[in-house]
């Protein structure tokens, strides 16, 4: 993994100074091991490559990832769920503070092919890709979402 994805990595939990996104990256046991930690001015070309390309904004000292960069690692694909049928609603509540996320996760939920109840409830095919779900664990998001399984019912 590069200093690219590593601080694209880092900026996914929240916002970070400079020199705390330094203090981090240099932290890491790839780097000590190695012992080829990068300059200053590697991490500072890395951030200016980074905004340029419009993956991460700088907000009052304050470096923060955009939909994009969020976009850039996880740009795995995931498959598509063999189910074509909706059976699945997907719900959640996403602080503000992790409106990137939220936004990110609207947009990977149109790829599965899930369709916008309410902007916070989604309908789609089940199960979820197993690297979706991995993925949802491993950025914490999980603990936002609930998931319902939808049947057809004649109700009235």
């Amino acid at each position: 993994m590069g200093i690219p994805e590593i601080i694209l990595e880092i900026l996914t939990e929240y916002p970070r100074s400079y020199q705390r996104m330094r203090q981090e990256i240099l932290g890491l046991p790839n780097f000590q091991k190695n012992h080829k930690q990068p300059s200053d001015e590697t991490i500072r070309v890395t951030l200016s490559r980074l905004k340029k390309n419009g993956l991460l904004e700088n907000s009052n000292g304050a470096w923060k990832i955009t939909i994009k960069g969020l976009k850039k690692i996880t740009r795995k694909k995931w498959g598509k769920s063999k189910n074509k049928s909706k059976t699945m609603i997907v719900a959640f509540d996403i602080p503000e503070t992790l409106k990137n996320k939220r936004d990110w996760l609207r947009k990977e939920l149109i790829n599965l092919g899930f369709i916008k109840l309410q902007n916070s409830v989604w309908f789609g095919p089940a199960p979820l890709p197993k690297e979706f779900i991995s993925f949802l664990q491993d950025s914490k998001l999980i603990t936002y979402l609930k998931f319902f399984e939808a049947k057809k019912s004649n109700i009235i």
